[in-house]
This record gives structure tokens, C-alpha cells and sequence, in this order.
């Protein structure tokens, strides 16, 4: 049916190239499709990556710098109060004109779309109102002083008022939603395919194509043929294990960068008894072991690191000692890499009472991230070597993160990327004590909680000076990853095989942007 559907989709293709013959277009395979065209259906990469071609934010970011979106300016009117003066003269794909409404049906549309985790809710927790002061002139009300608000809104969509009502199933079922952005969507294929045209009348730079084609391939295998064989221009997602035989092909050229997204462990700290971890016989343990931070600091030791980044991801890692990359506000200037240390790691697992060591089940969210099943067994090795017995569970990554989010495992692989150029973001979604309110802890898989780092957190994000801000996320950082809160193991570097006939530079997001790709002249 796949394939039926696929060959379907690139004849309808075919008769939109061949009606704008002569306009540049450019093709891009990708690895992981969108699970709806809807913008606030789903807070995943390849929704957040698509929407970004249709729809515009309030606030961009140009190489890491809040900067002017669909509003012009914006400045702090008093602690809880922002004002932003939006742009004249926009208007969305089907005609209708943008204005301040737009904004405020934009926010009250998030919270009606109910999707998989929180959607894009996550980004607008700290808002309580947004009043219309203007035709483009509003006021962003929030619960308390919020200096981040640019930040979260960097990576929020607005939609036109007409789309208020219209729910995320009837969207998918072909209604659809007009952005303001870049591109218009023209063609869409869930989970095939899809295309969009240049909008010749966006406020922003253009880019060189004239229609940018999505064709989504989630065996490794076969995305890489499609290079190949000429079917499309370039690939995101390249395995490790292709890259040195795509070097040596001609006409194609391999590109890679370390990305924001951080592959870490998750332990389960709440449950006083863990249901996936036993004694080596395959008994219940009275205790949780994962509960001592000196059981979770031996397994960050027993862990070789190098090996992983060296070995498993063939040199496309870089070993991570916290939850952001160093030039990240407020990333931490103490943290380093855990150094492999075997006999330290045996004798914190003695000191802690577990000397014979136990069995627990290692989940993995299999093709969701670079080799995410090869580290699983990588550290399912090197554990043994500490006595504990892993046994490796690779789970489809909607059914693992559905499970995760109900805190159903002992143990995880997990990944996360920060958008938002700051420390908070990954601090607040994955260590902060669970709750809905402020949205913390929506991915604090483990159930981790400690006081200190949520208050420190509290005050960081409140703090209208940035170095003073900055130095409470820097001691958030420390006070979540002194205790082993989750065990950071590599940021992934992102790799791509692109045509010689295109330059591309991408951006540290991982994401695929037609306007990082120009053709060679």
C-alpha cells in the first residue's frame, strides 16, 4: 500500500513540475514524516521542520538571535506585560489579510488542538492573556515577570482567525490551514510526501527554489538509493555507516554538524519498586536502586564514552557532559564528561549496596535517533562489565514515548533538542519536578524531583538580567547533574549527503531548510 501510495504521489508531482517547467526546484528525502500538517497537533522535529516552510512566527532566530518575525518589535511594557507591534501588509496564502486578531485566535486554537504530549502548549504556559491594543499592535499578558516569552514564541506558528474552529483530523483530512510563511503548500501525501511552492509575496528573503519537494523514506537503505539513483537532490538522517561510501561516489558530497539534541539515559527515581528491574535470577527487588544517586553515578561511569562517540557512531558525536551545548545560556561552566572509570563505578555500586549488581530492561526508541539501537546494546555491554545484567527492548518510537510519558519503564534512551538557545527549556522539560501548571517535567521520564533545582529554576525564569538569569540556570544545571538527575551521553551530530551541484550549510537545529541550500554556480 506504501509503495502503491508513493508511486501515486510522484505522478501527481510529476504534473506540477511539468506545468511550471523551468522553475527551480528541489527535492529533499527525509527520514521521519510529519504526523500532521497541523502546526499545533504534535511538539516533535519533523512537525515543527515542516510547519516552519508554511508558517511564520512572531519571532525568528538568525543564527541563535532572537529576531523579527511576524512582529517588527517588541519591548516590556512593565513585569508582566509585552508589547508587540506586528508587521502591515502580510497577507496568508488564501488572500485574507494578517493582523492582530490573527495572533489571538493563533493562542486560543493551541490550547483547543489536543495531540500527543502538550503541543505546542509547552511554549505558551507562562501567557495569561493576549489583548488586542491595535490592528497590529498587542499585548502579551503573563502570569508573572517572564524574560524568556521571545524565546518560546521563536517556535510558535500563527494561524489566521478563520482556522479557530477547525480541528486538527479535518485538517489532515484536507482542509488545511493558509500560513504567511515562505511557502504554500500545494500537495500533501501523510507519510509520503509532500510539496510546496514559494510565496512571491512573504516580507522575507527569498529563497533560490520556486518549490521545494518532501519525500519521506524511513528505511535508511532506501533513502540512501534515492540519492543515489537520482530521485532526489539530498538526504537528511545519513547513517554512520554510509558516509564513507557516499564520500567516495561521485557527484555527492557528505555534510555534517553536532546538532542541539542531547542522547541521554532516564532513570526511574519515583517508584519505590520499578517494574522492569529484578534481582539476576529475575525476581522483584524490594528497592529501587535507581533512587540512590550513587547507583546512577556508576552507571554514568561504567559508561565509556568515547567507545560510543568512536566505535558505535563511527566519530559523529560529541561526548555530552550536561543538557546543552557550552554557548547555550546558562549551560554550565563546571560540568565535564564523565571519565570511564570501572573500578570507581564497582565501588559506588558496593558503597551503595549492590555489590552482586541486578537485572533491569534497557528501553530504546528504535530509528528515532543516529544508531539508537546500537547504543543501547553498547551500554548494555559495558553495564555487564559493572554486574548489571541489561536486557535491550527496542520499541516504535510513537508506542515508547506514548509509554514513557506514563512513566512505564525503569530505564530509557531518550534524546532532546533546545530550540530556544537557552538552558531553561531542557531544564524545565526534563528535570523539573512534574507539573501541569507551569509545565514543568512533561519529559521527566524518570519522575526526578528535587526542590532546590526547581526553585532555582523559578527564579531563573523571572529574572529580567541576563547575566544574573544566566547564573541561576548555570546552578540549576549543576544542582540537576551533580545529583545524576539523567545521564547525558553524547549531543548527535547531524549528517547529510547532498548533490555537488548544491551548496548547503546547515543550521545546528537538524533541521532541512531550502534556505541553507543555494545551487552551485
Amino acid at each position: 500500500m506504501l509503495q502503491a501510495a508513493r508511486r501515486l504521489f510522484w505522478s501527481l508531482a510529476l504534473v506540477l513540475a511539468a506545468s511550471a517547467a523551468g522553475a527551480a526546484e528541489l527535492r529533499i528525502g527525509l527520514p521521519t514524516a510529519p504526523t500532521s500538517r497541523d502546526p499545533y497537533y504534535h511538539n516533535i522535529g519533523s512537525n515543527l521542520q515542516f510547519s516552519e516552510y508554511v508558517y511564520d512566527r512572531l519571532i525568528t532566530r538568525v543564527g541563535g538571535i532572537v529576531s523579527p518575525g511576524l512582529a517588527l518589535s517588541w519591548r516590556v511594557l512593565n513585569p508582566t506585560t509585552w508589547e508587540f507591534v506586528l508587521r502591515q501588509d502580510v497577507s496568508f496564502h488564501d488572500g485574507s489579510p494578517f493582523g492582530a486578531e490573527d495572533v489571538v485566535a493563533s493562542f486560543e486554537r493551541a490550547e483547543r488542538v489536543k495531540g500527543p504530549g502538550d503541543g505546542l502548549t509547552a511554549y505558551l504556559r507562562a501567557v495569561k492573556e493576549v489583548v488586542v491594543v491595535g490592528p497590529h499592535v498587542i499585548h502579551i499578558r503573563t502570569h508573572g515577570p517572564y524574560p524568556l516569552l521571545p524565546s518560546d514564541l521563536s517556535q510558535f506558528a500563527i494561524l489566521p482567525r478563520s482556522s479557530l474552529t477547525v480541528g486538527a483530523e479535518a485538517v489532515d483530512a484536507g482542509e488545511g490551514i493558509p500560513g504567511t510563511g515562505a511557502f504554500r503548500l500545494v500537495e500533501w501525501r501523510k507519510g509520503v510526501g509532500a510539496v510546496v511552492e514559494a510565496n512571491p509575496s512573504w516580507w522575507g528573503k527569498p529563497t533560490a527554489w520556486d518549490r521545494v519537494t518532501f519525500r519521506y523514506y524511513p528505511d535508511d537503505a532506501e533513502r540512501v538509493t534515492a540519492l543515489v539513483a537520482g530521485e532526489v537532490d539530498m538526504i537528511a538522517g545519513l547513517p554512520p555507516a554510509d558516509q564513507q561510501r557516499l564520500k567516495a561516489a561521485p557527484h555527492i558530497r557528505v555534510v555534517n554538524r553536532v546538532a542541539r539534541r542531547v542522547i541521554y539515559l532516564a532513570l526511574d527515581q519515583f517508584n519505590a519498586s520499578s517494574p522492569f528491574i529484578t534481582d539476576k535470577r529475575g525476581e522483584p527487588l524490594p528497592r529501587n536502586p535507581f533512587k540512590d544517586a550513587r547507583v546512577r553515578r556508576a552507571i554514568s561511569k561504567a559508561i565509556n564514552r568515547a567507545v560510543l562517540r568512536d566505535q558505535v557512531m563511527e566519530g559523529l558525536a560529541e561526548p555530552a557532559s550536561q543538557l546543552v551545548l557550552a554557548d547555550h545560556q546558562g549551560a554550565s561552566r563546571r560540568q565535564v564528561v564523565e571519565r570511564f572509570d570501572l573500578a570507581g563505578a564497582r565501588a559506588l555500586l558496593a558503597e551503595a549496596g549492590w555489590s552482586d549488581g541486578f537485572a533491569v530492561t534497557l528501553h530504546c526508541p528504535a530509528g528515532r535517533y543516529v544508531n539508537d539501537e546500537q547504543i543501547c546494546q553498547a551500554i548494555g555491554r559495558m553495564l555487564a562489565a559493572l554486574g548489571i545484567v541489561v536486557r535491550v527492548e527496542s520499541v516504535l518510537p510513537r508506542d515508547f514515548f506514548a509509554q514513557a510519558s506514563l512513566n512505564a519503564y525503569s530505564f530509557m534512551l531518550a534524546g532532546w533538542g533546545t530550540g530556544t538557545g537557552e538552558s531553561s527549556y531542557a531544564l524545565k522539560g526534563l528535570v523539573a519536578t512534574r507539573d501541569a501548571a507551569p509545565g514543568f517535567g512533561p519529559s521527566n521520564f524518570g519522575r526526578y524531583s528535587n526542590a532546590r533545582l526547581d526553585s532555582l529554576l523559578i527564579q531563573a525564569m523571572s529574572e529580567f538580567d541576563d547575566q544574573r538569569r544566566a547564573a541561576l540556570q548555570e546552578e540549576a544545571t549543576d544542582t540537576a547533574l551533580d545529583d545524576q538527575a539523567v545521564i547525558p551521553l553524547h549531543f548527535q551530530m547531524s549528517l547529510w549527503a547532498v548533490r555537488d551541484t548544491l551548496n548547503f550549510t546547515p543550521s545546528a537545529d537538524e533541521f532541512t531548510y531550502a534556505a541553507d541550500v543555494t545551487p552551485v554556480r
